[in-house]
């Protein structure tokens, strides 16, 4: 059942938005510094287009 999930048309790295999110929550909640290293270096897929859920969370970061 799980293989109908799969589909290799599908690039399942993450948005460099979605990696930048992980980041700061990492550095924010004290996470190992290799951890956030190792995100750091995680592939993004490069995704260069308008994310407004992001923009709204970097507007409120701003904001703080």
């Amino acid at each position: 059942m799980q293989e109908a999930y799969i589909n290799s048309q599908y690039d399942d790295r993450p948005s460099p938005h979605y990696k930048d999110v992980l980041v700061r929550g990492a550095l924010q909640n004290s996470i190992p510094h290799n951890y956030i290293e190792y995100l750091k270096k995680v592939e993004d897929n490069g995704y260069s287009g308008d994310i407004q859920v992001y923009n709204s969370i970097m507007a409120t970061l701003r904001a703080s």
